[in-house]
C-alpha cells in the first residue's frame, strides 16, 4: 500500500501432463438401426440375418501423451480518489502454451494448401505433423506470444451517505481448450479408422475392408488457428439501503464469450447441400468434398456464446425476522451445439436460445426467531412457548425450452414419400447428412393451446422431398421458443429449542419437502409425448403430442432430534 493506492501483483506457473489411451474402435464395433433400405424393420431381426447399418473399426490403440505449460503475471491496483469513488484496474499477461504431443510425432494438422485430391488416403493428402514437416510444431494450435486480459471496476457512494451505491466492472479472461489433441495424435501415429456403411450384409462388409483401399476418417487441428476461449464479463449493480436494515439490489450482469470450438460443425467433409437429392440412398462417401476422407473433424475456435440478465436482490439479515428473496430475467443464447445444419460455413445459422435457458428464476429464502412470549414464571410454559423458528425456502422458474432439450426436431419421423415402406430421411429433403430433418410450421406452434398443453400439433407439416439438383423444403434451423411446463417448490422447516443448560440444549426438527404435496406437471426424459411421427398423410401420429401428461414431486417429511452440548 502507497498513499492512497492498494497494489497487488504476482505470477503464475502451471505444468499439466496427460497420457492416456486413445478412444479407437480397434477391436470393430457393429450398429444395427432399422431406417436401412435393407433392414427387416425390426432390430432383433437384423441381428439374426446379419443386416447392420454399418461397421466401424480402427487399426490400433496408442497412448496420447501430451502437455502443455502456462506463465502468467498480473498487477492490481485499487485508489481511493475520494471518500466516495474507488476504481480498481489491472492486466493479467499469459503466455498459453497449446496441447503439445511428447511423443516425438505430433499432432494432426490440416493444411488445405497441401491437399492433393488425386493422392490416395493412406497418403494422407493435406494433413501434415511434426514427423512429416519440421515447420509443423509439435502443438495443437499456433501459439501466440502473449495473451492480454485487462481488468476494471469502481464503487461509487452517489451522495456520500453510504446508502446509494453504484458499483461496475469488466474483466477478460482466457482459459484452455479441453484436451482435444488426443483424437489428433492418431493418425501421425498409424491409426486408421474407418466406417463402411450402409445396408451391407455381413459378408460383403467383410469383402469390403479386405480390399485395402477404403478412405478413413480421423481428426486433426487448424494449423492456422491460433485463438484461445475468451470470456468477457461485465456487470452494474446499484445498491440502495433500505429502512428496517434491508438492502435492495438492481444489476445487469452479462457476459460474452468467444473462441469457443466450434462442438457439432467440425466435420469438414460432411456432403454439402443438394448434392445427394437424386441419391438419398447412396453411399455418402462418393458424394464428400475429399474424396480421399470420411468424416475429417478440425476443431477450430469459430463458436461463439452470450448471457445477459436483470437480477433484483434484496436482504434483511437483522432482528427476529431475516428473508432474501431474489428474481433473475435472463437470456443464454450462442451458437447450438446441438444444430440443425452442421456445416461449418453455416454455423451462424444455428443461433439461438441454449438448452438450459430459464427466463425467469424466483428464489427466496426466509428464517423467523420467534421472540419468547413467556419472559418469567412457569418453566412448562415457558419450555411450551419459548424457542421457536420458522424457516423455508421457495422456488420458482419459468421452463426450459423443450426443442433444444429434445434433439432439435423432436425425434421426427414421417413415410418416405419416394422410397415405399421406409422412413423419411434428410437426404431426400435436402441432399445432404447435414441437415436434420425438420418438420415444417404451417402456423403459430404456441397458439390456441388447451389445458397441459404447451406445443399445437396441428401446426406441423411434413418436409418436402427435393428434386434432382434441387432443394426440398424442410423445417426452420432454429424453431420457436417452445417453453415447457414451470417449476414451483416451497420447503419448510421448524425447529424447537429445549435449553436444559448454558451449555445444553435439545433441538427437535420438522421438516417437510415440497410442503403443500404440489405436484409439478413436467415432461419426462424419453418423454413419448414430446417425439413428432406423422402417417403418410401428413397427420401426427401421437395425439397426446405436445401435452405434459406427467407430474413430478411429493411431500417429503423429516422428523429429528439434536441434542448440543
Amino acid at each position: 500500500m502507497t498513499g492512497t493506492h492498494t497494489i497487488k501483483f504476482g505470477g503464475y506457473f502451471g505444468y499439466i501432463r496427460n497420457n492416456q489411451p486413445g478412444n479407437a474402435n480397434s477391436n470393430g464395433d457393429l450398429i444395427f438401426d432399422t431406417w436401412s433400405d435393407s433392414s427387416t424393420g425390426n432390430v432383433p431381426a437384423d441381428y439374426v440375418t446379419g443386416l447392420p447399418i454399418w461397421y466401424q473399426e480402427a487399426t490400433k490403440q496408442f497412448a496420447c501423451d501430451t502437455k502443455w505449460n502456462e506463465l502468467a503475471f498480473f498487477a492490481q491496483d485499487s485508489r481511493k480518489i475520494t471518500p466516495r469513488l474507488t476504481p480498481e484496474y489491472g492486466l493479467r499477461i499469459q503466455h498459453m502454451q497449446p496441447w503439445t504431443a511428447r511423443n516425438g510425432i505430433g499432432i494432426t494438422t490440416r493444411v488445405p494448401s497441401a491437399h492433393d485430391p488425386d493422392a490416395p488416403s493412406s497418403a494422407l493428402p493435406g494433413i501434415l505433423s511434426n514427423a512429416k514437416a519440421k515447420n509443423v510444431p509439435l502443438a495443437d494450435w499456433q501459439t501466440r506470444a502473449l495473451d492480454y486480459s485487462p481488468r476494471f471496476g469502481f464503487a461509487w457512494d452517489i451522495f456520500g451517505k453510504g446508502k446509494t451505491v453504484l458499483r461496475g466492472g469488466y474483466g477478460m479472461f482466457y482459459y484452455y481448450d479441453p484436451q482435444l489433441a488426443a483424437d489428433a495424435m492418431d493418425m501421425p501415429a498409424g491409426v486408421r479408422a474407418t466406417t463402411v456403411c450402409c445396408g451391407l450384409t455381413m459378408a460383403q462388409i467383410d469383402a469390403t475392408a479386405t480390399q485395402g483401399s477404403l478412405a478413413f476418417g480421423g481428426t486433426a487441428v487448424d494449423g492456422r488457428d491460433d485463438n484461445q476461449p475468451r470470456v468477457q464479463s461485465y456487470s452494474f449493480t446499484i445498491s440502495q439501503r433500505q429502512p428496517g436494515r434491508a438492502l435492495l439490489e438492481v444489476s445487469y450482469v452479462g457476459n460474452k464469450s468467444d473462441y469457443l470450438i466450434n462442438s457439432g460443425y467440425q466435420n469438414i467433409n460432411r456432403v454439402r447441400i443438394v448434392t445427394m437429392s437424386h441419391d438419398s440412398g447412396g453411399d455418402t462417401n462418393a458424394y464428400r468434398p475429399l474424396k480421399n476422407f470420411q468424416d475429417l473433424n478440425v476443431p477450430s475456435h469459430r463458436a461463439c456464446s452470450n448471457y445477459n440478465s436483470l437480477q433484483v436482490f434484496a436482504t434483511r439479515q437483522a432482528g427476529w425476522s431475516n428473508f432474501t428473496p431474489t428474481y433473475t430475467w435472463s437470456k443464454a443464447m450462442g451458437i447450438l451445439t446441438n444444430p440443425i445444419l452442421a456445416l461449418p460455413e453455416r454455423m451462424k445459422d444455428n443461433y439461438g436460445p441454449f438448452s438450459f435457458d430459464r427466463t425467469h428464476v424466483l428464489a427466496a429464502s426466509y428464517v423467523l426467531n420467534i421472540p419468547d412470549p413467556v419472559k418469567t414464571g412457569n418453566p412448562l410454559a415457558k419450555g411450551i412457548a419459548n424457542g421457536w423458528q420458522i424457516s423455508g425456502i421457495v422456488q420458482a422458474t419459468s421452463g426450459v425450452n423443450n426443442w433444444q432439450n429434445t434433439s432439435n426436431n423432436f425425434g421426427y419421423q414421417a413415410p418416405s414419400r419416394i422410397r415405399p415402406d421406409n422412413t423419411m430421411s434428410s437426404m431426400e429433403v435436402t441432399g445432404t447428412d447435414a441437415w436434420v430433418l425438420s418438420p415444417i410450421l404451417a402456423c403459430n406452434p404456441r397458439a390456441n393451446l388447451g389445458s397441459e398443453q404447451y406445443i399445437n400439433a396441428a401446426c406441423f407439416a411434413p418436409p418436402i422431398a427435393g428434386q434432382k439438383g434441387q432443394l426440398g423444403v424442410n423445417g426452420p434451423i432454429v424453431m420457436p421458443y417452445f417453453r415447457g411446463p414451470g417449476f414451483l417448490n416451497t420447503d419448510l422447516s421448524v425447529f424447537k429449542n429445549f435449553r436444559w443448560s448454558e451449555s445444553r440444549n435439545v433441538q427437535l426438527r420438522f421438516s417437510a419437502y415440497n410442503m403443500p404435496n404440489h405436484p409439478n406437471v413436467s415432461f419426462v426424459n424419453n418423454d413419448q409425448n414430446l417425439r413428432l411421427t406423422m402417417d403418410v398423410a401428413g397427420r401426427v401420429t401421437k395425439p397426446r403430442f405436445g401435452f405434459a401428461d406427467s407430474k413430478v414431486g411429493r411431500r417429503i417429511v423429516q422428523l429429528g432430534i439434536r441434542f448440543l452440548f
